[in-house]
Formats: C-alpha cells, sequence, structure tokens
C-alpha cells in the first residue's frame, strides 16, 4: 500500500489542527456520528450489544436477532435525523485539520484517479448552507463558510 493523496473540494468552514469540537468533549463518544445520535438526539436502543469499552455485554455474542434490530435502529435514526455537516479532513492522517462541509458539495478525487467535473455545478442548496450554519450556532462553532479547495495527504 501507499500513501494517498486526495485533492478535495467542498462549502464549508476550516478549522485549525488540535480544535476542539464538541464530540471531542464527550469521552465515549470517538466519532461525530455517535455524538449527534446518542448524545444530541437520545438515541436509545431497545436492545443493547456493548459495554463502554466497545465489547459485547457480559462476553455473549449476541443473535443474529439481537444485531438486525440494533443495527436497524441506527439506521432508522439516520434516515430520521441526517447529520446536517460532513468532516473533511484537509491535512494528514496523523495531523488532521478539518472543514466542517454542507454533505453535499463535497468532491473527492485520489491520485492517480482524475475526476471530470463540471465547475458550474459546483452550488449548495440553500437548505444545506442553513442547515450548516445553525449546526454551527447551535454547537459554539464559529466561522463563515466558502468553497475551499483542500488536499488530504493519508
Amino acid at each position: 500500500m501507499g500513501t494517498s493523496t486526495d485533492g478535495q473540494i467542498c462549502f464549508g468552514i476550516t478549522f485549525e489542527e488540535g480544535h476542539e469540537f464538541p464530540w471531542n468533549k464527550v469521552d465515549e463518544y470517538a466519532e461525530i456520528e455517535d455524538w449527534w445520535a446518542y448524545d444530541v438526539h437520545g438515541l436509545k436502543h431497545s436492545v443493547e450489544l456493548f459495554d463502554g469499552a466497545g465489547n459485547y455485554l457480559n462476553g455473549r455474542e449476541p443473535s443474529k436477532e439481537e444485531k438486525r434490530r440494533y443495527f436497524d435502529e441506527i439506521r432508522a435514526f439516520k434516515d430520521a435525523h441526517p447529520l446536517p455537516v460532513t468532516l473533511v479532513n484537509y491535512c494528514s492522517g496523523d495531523c488532521p485539520m478539518y472543514v466542517l462541509a454542507a454533505p453535499g458539495s463535497v468532491r473527492k478525487a485520489s491520485r492517480g484517479n482524475p475526476t471530470e467535473f463540471d465547475p458550474s455545478a459546483l452550488c449548495v442548496a440553500a437548505e444545506e448552507v442553513e442547515a450548516l450554519t445553525r449546526f454551527c450556532q447551535e454547537h459554539g462553532l464559529e466561522g463563515e463558510p466558502k468553497w475551499l479547495l483542500t488536499s488530504y495527504w493519508g
């Protein structure tokens, strides 16, 4: 394997290395998606499968039915409460710096794979801009969204 070097275009707000996002402040949530589901929206499962360390509860692998129900609940939640932002790393895996972007605006091209696009198609729906702005205001994140050309070294 090698190192990926991706080109990226998106509409969003840049945050410097080490920026502490709200989801970084909640120990049990390593990912924005988990924070959004469990902390912001209070997702509760009808059946719990994992302990705080991510291991099966009581060391017992759940049944296929329990697993299906658990993951169906997550899919249903995501459909009902889509995350209004996408995190785009604009530096590297070792030194991440992020853009909080409107999901529909993100375009990427991997090294060695030219990707055609129509520059006139680079537009963001007003609803996505509003959702990005509202998300930032509600969670104490500052900045003015704009079109950004970035790269990722991973």
